[in-house]
């Protein structure tokens, strides 16, 4: 059947599969298939990407432009295109939450497409500069400690000469990774240039950078080490905009390349795997993160102690992000306790997820030893205005919501916002953290409306960058659960629990100290919202996964008790609540909480009821 796709591009090539633009037609070993409109534009959208991952939004746009459809309108495209193509179509495959990827080769069959992305991104890129955010680390989820620029001189300048070379000398595209046009492309071009620089990073950036990024494989098909080396780059480029699936996808080619480059057991196939460790956990992957992490960990330690200390950093990141918090801790004391071994920034990474385990922990004296350890560092690292020192602010601003010191807190977390807004702009992903925390502490002290105000945005946002299966966006749900209740808005508080509830079932699957975390707020927020058999109910989870997670004493524990003292209170069983409420103090007063912790001054206050 044939399309009309608009201008012509080129014909692209997977294995028995042959796609031309120019007739709109597919066709399987030679054989011509008749598809629908729809069907067809998803395939060349997902041929164009050669192994990057499209939005289900972008698909749909493609696919159904100027209409309104359903999600189910694209599965139907992909299940027809499957079937349409054979084995073949077993190369489409769905990201989950995400979107869909042509895991397959993809040759492009002309001289015109290998070299129409960089004529594009030339035209595209804007005369002004335009800057690629490049990764951090943060404490709900960490981006690698190495960034990427653009200078939108350097970037019109590079690709100019990378085009040039190209087409004057089409039978030596790029000899080596070591040559002087691949030390161009990926040191100066693709610049791993400290910090964050504030800039423009629009739509167009993005776009030519996605359409460079889709002919790195067709251009350097024999050369595996340069396309390697380029798909590492474009990698830290999305993850400095945010899009960490994308940045997955790249490195995850970056791998297979430099393996048949350089063998599975190199050095460089080594790095990339950190480099995945710390993008999977981003992505919110973490049962995809757990092997590749203990991968990189075993390979680093027998090939190069830097890369050795910088992958065991990643794996306890990853391994605190799961609720594996003593294991976490264990791994980062040396590294933290050893500053003239380990390189300074590896030694920051290291006090920064220390603080946050210890925190956890409810070791409170020495997590803020580790967070005062860690601002030092970043503002002796990278001065007041680079977003690892945001980072660093913002996760101490936290540590001290859940210390009770709430005008600490808010100075400290106004600071990390101003430096995130100036540098990463006020709707990245990573610059809503410190809004969560205030939202918290808002919640602290039963200040629901203020607490609403600054979830419902950010909510919206990591739905739209980072989806609905994410633990940053269940966090968020459940403390918005939260607020909604407290305002007396029963039926949106129980949507957003039943949805946390639902998400949660798989993030939260053998993971007991993250379960307990939720399970006590879903607990609270159905006790808010007037249900105290659901609330007794997640009460009973609670309790359960903390028995699991956290030997007592432990302030969690507390806070269970708390909680079944306001049940029991609520059901008029007065002995009973008060003996919880008693429990509540004890628990509190043998974990050593500070002075300034919120649930004392609950735990009083419930003794005192009558």
């Amino acid at each position: 059947m044939r399309h009309d796709l608009g201008t012509p591009t080129s014909t692209w090539r997977f294995g028995a599969v042959e796609l031309d633009e120019t007739s709109g037609t597919v066709s399987v070993s030679g054989e011509p298939c008749d598809l629908p409109r729809s069907a067809v534009t998803v395939l060349f959208v997902l041929a164009r990407a050669q192994g990057e991952v499209v939005t289900k939004r972008d698909l749909l746009e493609s696919g159904w432009p100027g209409r309104v459809v359903h999600e189910n309108s694209l599965a139907k495209a992909v299940g027809s295109l499957r079937r349409a193509l054979g084995e073949d179509g077993e190369a489409i495959e769905v990201v989950h939450g995400y979107g869909y990827r042509l895991a397959a080769p993809v040759a492009a069959m002309d001289a015109h497409a290998a070299s129409d992305g960089l004529d594009d991104l030339q035209r595209d890129s804007p005369p002004s500069r335009a800057t690629a955010m490049p990764p951090t680390t943060q404490g709900h989820g960490a981006l690698p400690a190495a960034s990427v620029g653009f200078v939108g001189g350097a970037l019109l300048a590079g690709i100019a000469v990378w085009w040039w070379m190209a087409n004057a000398s089409p039978m030596v595209l790029v000899p080596s990774p070591t040559s002087p046009l691949q030390a161009f492309l990926s040191e100066d071009l693709l610049q791993a240039a400290d910090p964050y620089e504030s800039g423009d990073d629009g739509d167009s950036l993005r776009a030519a950078v996605a359409r460079a990024a889709s002919r790195i494989d067709a251009r350097f098909a024999d050369d595996p080490a340069t396309a390697s080396a380029l798909h590492a780059r474009v990698a830290d480029a999305f993850s400095g905009w945010g899009e960490y699936e994308k940045a997955v996808a790249h490195l995850q080619r970056a791998r297979m390349l430099a393996v048949s480059a350089y063998g599975a057991q190199s050095q460089e196939v080594s790095r990339l795997d950190i480099a995945s460790c710390q993008q999977l956990r981003l992505a919110g992957d973490t049962r995809a993160g757990e092997p590749v992490c203990a991968r990189a960990a075993a390979a680093a330690d027998r090939l190069d102690e830097a890369d050795a200390m910088q992958a065991r950093v990643a794996q306890a990141k990853l391994q605190f992000e799961i609720g594996a918090y003593p294991e976490s801790v264990a791994m980062l004391r040396p590294i933290a306790a050893g500053s003239a071994e380990a390189a300074p920034a590896i030694w920051a990474d290291a006090q920064w997820f220390l603080g946050l385990g210890l925190r956890k922990l409810a070791r409170y004296a020495e997590a803020e030893t580790a967070f005062r350890a860690l601002v030092e560092a970043r503002r002796e690292q990278h001065g007041d205005t680079h977003p690892l020192t945001a980072w660093a602010y913002a996760d101490y601003g936290d540590y001290l919501v859940d210390a009770g010191r709430y005008q600490e807190a808010e100075e400290t977390l106004a600071r990390a916002q101003s430096i995130f807004d100036a540098s990463l702009g006020a709707d990245h992903p990573e610059s809503l953290s410190p809004r969560y925390s205030l939202a918290v502490m808002h919640l602290a002290r039963s200040e629901w409306q203020p607490a609403a105000a600054l979830l419902r945005p950010v909510l919206a946002r990591y739905r739209q960058t980072l989806g609905t299966d994410h633990l940053w966006t269940l966090y968020t749900i459940t403390e918005l659960a939260l607020a909604e209740a407290g305002l007396g808005n029963r039926e949106s508080a129980s949507d957003l629990l039943e949805e946390a509830a639902r998400n949660g079932a798989r993030l939260l699957y053998r993971r007991p100290a993250k379960a307990a975390h939720f399970q006590l707020r879903w607990a609270r927020a159905w006790w808010l919202a007037g249900d105290n058999a659901r609330s007794g109910k997640a009460l009973d989870m609670a309790e359960a996964a903390l028995a699991d997670a956290f030997a007592a004493p432990h302030p969690w524990h507390a806070r269970a008790s708390c909680l079944r003292a306001r049940l029991a209170l609520a059901d008029g069983r007065a002995e009973q609540g008060r003996e919880r409420a008693n429990a509540c103090l004890a628990e509190l007063q043998q974990a050593a909480v500070p002075a300034s912790y919120p649930l004392l001054a609950e735990a009083r206050t419930l003794l005192a009821t009558r």
